[in-house]
């Protein structure tokens, strides 16, 4: 035998039945199971087959279609829910750092925020203003620390943010 790309044509070959490629799916199998019990799934208890779920037809040892399409899809929803709540905190990140000095021009913060790597449209760093005046964590003794004028300029377009 070869290398890796051998060892995984034969895990994935319906004919073999060796015993150690036997139990080289047994170990995919735990594994995957692990994976599910750590992402809070212990309910999704997934079922394997020989398919040929790939455009170019060969055989692979899988979970079955229709639970492919369910990790898929739980998959998709936990990334969009990470990502809400990454954008989140970037952007609460954002407006501390307005808050504690960045420029109050909304032009010169996208430029300060930009030269760190944090790309946000003027309407994004005007939103921050906005959590920067009117949120108590970026306040002092209940006087914000960011002048209200510019938060409340208005946006040309609703900034839709965190778990929103």
């Amino acid at each position: 035998m070869g290398g890796p790309t051998d060892l995984y044509n034969l895990f994935d070959d319906p004919q073999c039945d060796a015993p150690s490629i036997q139990q080289l799916r047994a170990i995919h199998r735990d594994l995957e199971g692990a994976v599910l019990e750590a992402y809070g799934w212990g309910d999704l208890e997934l079922q394997w087959d020989f398919e040929r779920p790939w455009i170019d037809g060969t055989w692979r040892y899988v979970p079955v279609a229709a639970q492919r399409r369910e990790l898929l899809a739980r998959l998709a929803k936990r990334n969009a829910t990470q990502f809400d709540q990454e954008y989140g905190l970037i952007l609460d990140h954002v407006a501390t750092a307005l808050a504690a000095g960045l420029p109050k021009d909304v032009k010169k913060a996208r430029t300060a925020l930009a030269a760190v790597g944090i790309k946000l449209s003027a309407d994004e760093v005007r939103e921050t203003l906005t959590r920067a005046t009117t949120d108590d964590r970026f306040s002092v003794h209940g006087k914000a620390l960011w002048p209200a004028t510019l938060a409340q300029t208005p946006t040309k377009r609703p900034v839709a943010l965190g778990g929103g």
